[in-house]
Parts: C-alpha cells; sequence; structure tokens
C-alpha cells in the first residue's frame, strides 16, 4: 500500500474541488440572499465535507484544516448558533478563494503556504467563539470582512466602504486565467454521454449502411450483363428480344440512380448531423461563466458603497467552449465599467425616484449562427455632453464635428485607448482601458461590441459573437493576388465602384452607401500589400463592412463568393497580427487568411491604417526581390508568404526540399525561407545541397523552425544557412530585417 500512487489522482481531485468551490459561491450568495432557505445551506455543508474528506485521502492537510473550518461555521448556522451575518459571508468566501489557491499549488514540489492561511484559520474560530449580529432587514449588507483584516474594517464609523478592495480583487482574480494544472485543465471537456451517444447512433448509421456502396456496383455488373446480351441478340438479328432486354436494363438503371440520388441525399444529411453533433460536444452553457459574476457585482458594490444586484437571462445559451472562456475578461471589465460609471449611489438613485438596490442584467440570446451578450444596468447612462467635450479636447474630432456627430459615432469613442470621461482614477476604472479592452478582446474572438445609452435610465454593452470558433461563413475576395476571407457577419453590402463616384473629404476617400458617405479604403493598402490606393478605370468591387456603427467600404480586386470555411488557429507564428484571427481551409483543399474584420475595422477608423489619397506620380520602383519558401504546412507557408508579399518581395512556394531544388533550377532567386522537418528533402540536407552547388552557393538562406537545441542550431549554422529562427518565438519584423539585411 505504501507504494500507492496518490498523485495519479492529483487532476481529479482538482476538477471535483473546483466544482465544488464553484458551487460553495453560488450558494453562500444565496444563503446572504435569504437565510431562511436551508437548501443553500444544507449543499454548503455537504461541499465542506467531501473537500475536506477528499483532501485528507489525498494528504493535503493544509486543505482539509481549512475546509473542516468552514465546515464548522456552517454546522453552527445549521444548529442555530450562529446567524448568518453578510460578515460571515464575506469571511467565508475569502476562505473559498485561499482554498482555490491551496489547490492549484497542490502536487507542487515545493509547496508554498500562503500567507494568509493563518489568518484565515484564526477569523474562522473568532466567529464562532464572537458571534456576529445579523444584518437588519432592509438595509445594505456590511462591508466585506477581507484579509488581512486591517485592509476590511473601518478604522472609523464613518469609515468609505471603498476602503476594503480586498473582496473585488479577489472576485476578479478568480475569472483571470490560472497557470499550471489548473491551466491544463482547460484541454479537456466533460461532455453529458447524451451527446456522445448522439454522435455514436449516427456514426452507427454511417457504418451499418456502408455496404450499400456495394450493393450498387453488384446492380450495375448485372446492367452490364443484360447490355452486352443485347448486343448478342442484336447480332444475331433477334431486334425483338433485344428490345425487350434493353428495356428492362433501361428501368434497371433508371432504379439505380434513384437509390443512388437517395443514398447520395441520406449520407449528406447524416454526415451534416453528424458534424452539427460533434461541434455541439464543444458547446458549453454561458451560465458557466455568468455564475462568476454574482459574487464579482455584490464585491465591487461593496467597494465601491453602491447597491446592485446582478440578474442572469439566458444562461443555457450554448457556444464553443473557446468563446465561453474568451468571454470572461471583456465580461469583467464591462461589468466593473457598469458599477463603477453607470450605477449611482443608494442615495442619489432615490433622488431620482428609483429603488435604491440598482440591477445589472447579464442576458443571452442566439441570433441564428451567433450569439448575443449584454450587460446592461439601470443607472445613469452616458453624458454624451461630456463624451463630446473630451473628444473634442483630445483632437480625436474638431468641435464642430463633435456637436453635429450622431449619438453612435461618439459612443464609438469610447472605445478608443485611454479615452474616458472620469475625472477620477479608481481601482477598477477610469483609466481609459476597460471598454477598449473588452472591445481587442471580443474582436479577437471575431466578434464586436456595441453601445445603447440613455441618460438617467441606464446603458446596454452589447457583445456580438459567433457560437463557434470551429468553421464560419466568409466572402471570399482577391486582393493582391492573395486569397482572403472576410467573416460574412461583418458584411453589409457588395457593390462595385467607379472614379465617378468617388468623393474626396479632407484628402480621404468616400462613397455614399444609404444616403451617408463611407469612407473608402483598398483592402490592400490597409493589410500592407502593394496597392495603387484608388479605383481603376471602370467598376471595381468593393465590400463594406461593420464594426458597431462603425462601416467602411473596403475596395478588392476580386469577389470570389460566399463560402463555409474550417477555421484553423496559426499557432504561435501569428502573435501579434492582429488584422488576421486564423487561417481559413476553404472547400477546395486552399487555404486563405480570415481577416479579423473587428480589428481592421478599428484600426482604420483610428487611421492607423493606409487610406486612399488623390493620386500622384511616383517614381520608378526597383525591381522586387524574389524570394523561395519552403514549408510542408500548408498555413506556415501561406503565412509567410503574405507576410513577404506584403512587405514587396516577390515570392514562390515549395512543398520540401527536392520541390525546392526543382524550383531553384528554374528561376533565379534572392533568397531562401526553409523549415528543417520535411518529407523527401528535409531543410538540412537542402541547404548542404546548395552549398555544394556553384551557382546557388551564395544564395541567402533562412531557416525557420520548431526545433530549438543547441545542436540544431549548430548543425543548420554549419550546413550554411546565414540565419536560425524559432517559431515559438518567430517576430515578422524580426524575419523582415533579416532578409532586409541578407538580400537588400
Amino acid at each position: 500500500m505504501n507504494d500507492f500512487d496518490f498523485a495519479a489522482y492529483l487532476d481529479l481531485f482538482k476538477e471535483e474541488v473546483a466544482e465544488h468551490l464553484r458551487r460553495m459561491t453560488e450558494g453562500l450568495l444565496a444563503l446572504e440572499a435569504d437565510a431562511s432557505d436551508r437548501q443553500p445551506l444544507d449543499d454548503l455543508f455537504r461541499s465542506a465535507h467531501t473537500i475536506k474528506g477528499s483532501a485528507r485521502m489525498m494528504g493535503l492537510g493544509e486543505i482539509a484544516t481549512l475546509a473542516h473550518r468552514m465546515e464548522d461555521v456552517l454546522s453552527a448556522f445549521r444548529a442555530g448558533a450562529l446567524a448568518p451575518s453578510a460578515e460571515h459571508i464575506s469571511l467565508l468566501l475569502s476562505g473559498l478563494d485561499l482554498l482555490k489557491r491551496l489547490v492549484e499549488g497542490a502536487g507542487g514540489e515545493v509547496p508554498e503556504l500562503p500567507a494568509e492561511h493563518g489568518k484565515v484559520l484564526a477569523r474562522l474560530a473568532s466567529a464562532l467563539e464572537r458571534p456576529a449580529a445579523a444584518p437588519v432587514p432592509g438595509t445594505p449588507p456590511a462591508a466585506p470582512a477581507g484579509v488581512p483584516a486591517s485592509e476590511s474594517a473601518p478604522s472609523s464609523a464613518g469609515a468609505s466602504p471603498q476602503q476594503a478592495p480586498g473582496q473585488a480583487a479577489a472576485s476578479a482574480a478568480a475569472l483571470r486565467p490560472t497557470t499550471g494544472a489548473s491551466a491544463r485543465q482547460r484541454d479537456f471537456l466533460r461532455v453529458p454521454v447524451a451527446k456522445v451517444d448522439a454522435i455514436l447512433d449516427l456514426a452507427g448509421e454511417l457504418t451499418v449502411r456502408r455496404g450499400d456502396g456495394q450493393h450498387h456496383v453488384g446492380a450495375l455488373r448485372e446492367v452490364g450483363a443484360q447490355i452486352a446480351e443485347v448486343r448478342a441478340l442484336l447480332a444475331r438479328g433477334e431486334v425483338g428480344s433485344a428490345q425487350l432486354l434493353a428495356e428492362q436494363a433501361s428501368a434497371r438503371l433508371e432504379s439505380i440512380a434513384r437509390g443512388q440520388r437517395a443514398e447520395a441525399s441520406w449520407r449528406a444529411e447524416t454526415i451534416a448531423d453528424l458534424h452539427a453533433e460533434i461541434t455541439r460536444v464543444r458547446m458549453l452553457p454561458l451560465s458557466n461563466v455568468f455564475g462568476l459574476f454574482h459574487r464579482t457585482v455584490r464585491d465591487l458594490s461593496l467597494q465601491r458603497g453602491k447597491e446592485a444586484r446582478l440578474v442572469v437571462e439566458g444562461g443555457e445559451t450554448e457556444v464553443d467552449k473557446l468563446i465561453l472562456e474568451g468571454l470572461q475578461e471583456p465580461l469583467l471589465h464591462l461589468v466593473r465599467n457598469a458599477i463603477d460609471h453607470g450605477v449611482e449611489p443608494p442615495e442619489a438613485r432615490e433622488r431620482s425616484a428609483k429603488p435604491r438596490l440598482a440591477t445589472l442584467r447579464l442576458s443571452a440570446r442566439q441570433q441564428g449562427d451567433r450569439v448575443e451578450v449584454a450587460v446592461a444596468d439601470d443607472g445613469r447612462g452616458i453624458d454624451l455632453g461630456r463624451v463630446r467635450q473630451v473628444a473634442a479636447a483630445r483632437g480625436l474630432v474638431s468641435a464642430t464635428q463633435a456637436a453635429g456627430a450622431p449619438d453612435g459615432e461618439l459612443l464609438a469613442l469610447l472605445f478608443v485607448p485611454g479615452f474616458s470621461t472620469s475625472e477620477q482614477i479608481t481601482e477598477t476604472s477610469g483609466r481609459g482601458v476597460g471598454l477598449d479592452a473588452a472591445r481587442a478582446a471580443v474582436a479577437e474572438l471575431g466578434g464586436q461590441v456595441t453601445l445603447h445609452s440613455r441618460p438617467g435610465e441606464g446603458t446596454t454593452c452589447t457583445i456580438s459573437l459567433p457560437l463557434t470558433l470551429a468553421y464560419t461563413r466568409a466572402l471570399l475576395v482577391v486582393v493582391a493576388d492573395q486569397v482572403l476571407a472576410l467573416p460574412i457577419a461583418t458584411v453589409e453590402v457588395v457593390a462595385t465602384v467607379d472614379q465617378e463616384q468617388v468623393s474626396w473629404l479632407q484628402g480621404r476617400a468616400a462613397v455614399q452607401v444609404g444616403g451617408r458617405m463611407v469612407p473608402l479604403v483598398a483592402l490592400a493598402e490597409a493589410l500592407g500589400l502593394d496597392s495603387a490606393g484608388r479605383p481603376a478605370a471602370g467598376q471595381q468591387p468593393m465590400v463594406i463592412a461593420r464594426g458597431g456603427p462603425q462601416r467602411i467600404a473596403f475596395m478588392v480586386d476580386r469577389l470570389l463568393g460566399e463560402e463555409s470555411v474550417i477555421a484553423r488557429s496559426l499557432g504561435p507564428i501569428l502573435r501579434g497580427a492582429r488584422l488576421v484571427s486564423a487561417g481559413a481551409i476553404l472547400p477546395d483543399g486552399r487555404i486563405a487568411l480570415l481577416l479579423n474584420a473587428s480589428h481592421l475595422i478599428h484600426t482604420v477608423t483610428l487611421g492607423e491604417a493606409a487610406r486612399p489619397g488623390p493620386a500622384s506620380p511616383r517614381p520608378a520602383e526597383p525591381r522586387a526581390r524574389r524570394i523561395l519558401v519552403v514549408d510542408d504546412a500548408a498555413t506556415t507557408r501561406e503565412l509567410e508568404r503574405a507576410i513577404l508579399v506584403g512587405a514587396g518581395y516577390e515570392v514562390d512556394t515549395a512543398v520540401d526540399g527536392l520541390d525546392a531544388l526543382e524550383k531553384l533550377g528554374q528561376a533565379a532567386y534572392d533568397g531562401l525561407v526553409t523549415d528543417l522537418e520535411m518529407p523527401r528533402l528535409d531543410g538540412f540536407e537542402l541547404t548542404c545541397t546548395l552549398r555544394r552547388d556553384a551557382r546557388l552557393r551564395d544564395l541567402p538562406v533562412i531557416i525557420v523552425t520548431t526545433r530549438e537545441s543547441q545542436d540544431d542550431r549548430r548543425r543548420g549554422l554549419e550546413a550554411g544557412a546565414q540565419a536560425y529562427v524559432l517559431k515559438s518565438a518567430f517576430d515578422q519584423d524580426n524575419l523582415l530585417e533579416l532578409l532586409g539585411r541578407l538580400v537588400g
């Protein structure tokens, strides 16, 4: 028994405790709202007892001791020896925060006990010896207990609730992604058996009917034999018999064709159903995230001296696991912003004939293949006059433009980095970061954020996101000889434009769409690709894309149409490339770059991307350098090609070393960028072969690889490469700088 490996069960223990901690947080908040309801109390006690027992089995004494002390307090609640108060609830919530940290650190080589461990144990013991008074019904809850006590207890009777930041920080920290074992757990899914059964049922149907094709083949062979017999009858002059047999064969062929059509239709439908069910495996209810914010609203309200409750609607709506995880950060920013800027102090609400208790509503609803998540408050609303004043003062718009700007455009300015109408800077807001950070996080998920506000009535911030990141509908366009994909949800209109329709406003091109002037931008220039920057003679396609209230008309070279594409992450090599969200696998197997339309529109709106300007003579351009990119991974190959083309290079690609040697024998190149691990001929051998060739021995070679060992680096450089770049630390500016030095 001494050899039993308890560590093998550590991940299971952590998963179990994480679920109990979530339930206990919800239970404590429910108990605080209604202490007369015994069900949450019973559930809390059972969870604490389970954590204690499991921790003891695992030999995790500190966790067991803390859970035991919390169990003692809950037991006193159940026995009626202690009346639950806001102070008790805050203390137990602090205990949950500490339990979470202890569990995350369990299994480490050198366990480090948090400094507040002893203080929390002492405060739990003190709560049993010196019961806190129950809150008077109808009065706001007391300030949170926090840890340590000196940070939460007011220093005087008139102390402000703002002196208790510990709880808000703790609840906010609970929403942030963690590292180590907890982060690794995000690589797993807990899938309901019903979802697995649905997949197995469909797979079973396909398996059972896989022999149908052979049946049709056998039937076709029989028809073939009949046709051969018809020929033989005709050769013998038996025309009547031949005609009768031919009619039988024709009828049989028609029957087979009908069966094939029905089979093809059934198979396509079943495969579509199977794909939908497999996609549903990754779908999780939004309640998994929404439930975390009850405590956040409670703690932030106490910290800011306000009273607010959270109402959740549509939590059963399911989204992709990656969408669910990515929503935590932007929702936290929006909830903080609502409590800090939107909700008024209780006294101010009473003066406005509002209830002292503000309502924050977190809701979700599915809209086709997208989901809308809204954070709404019934607070003061946004002061558009103040927005105009700050926008003009910062030079974002002129005073005249600010005065005449529509409300939607003014609200869009709140997403500009650093923009804030607050005159105070607090722990949670006032720096102009929250809304911009929320917009950026949502844009990374392929979504958009919009604001709606009514003075004195409240503000609603709506996030629109795809249900899944696995596949999407996209508009395919050709720009600078590259196929690019725009998410169809951001495309408003597809049209054509010619030179006569273009207006020039303050040196920038614009076109009238739906009675309003919309900025006109060459998509190639917005992406840093080569473009003349204005419509060519005759009609040129354009795509009007929308990001919130902002619309941009992008000129493209060609429209290819709308397709369902499979989105694939491009990995660490694409970190920092904010205008591209993924690689899109097209139905014919080609790969296009899926543009992040939200980031693109936001970037162009802020003036950070090139816009078409009046035509001006250009000096003669030097010959573009020609580069050969060699990589067997299609996404990496296409990404490197796009980066180099965007920098002005002519680029060809090869799928491995032998393919590269063939292309090098057919054309002259100024440089070569190659992977190492490739079939047929790897990067090491390719480089050595070049150095043995008198014509190619001076060709600059840059190796871009995942192989990080010093031996591989030394081997690559000894083979004759001028540079060795790791994909894990890939930076496109570094690659372009290296090429610039080597080939000019």
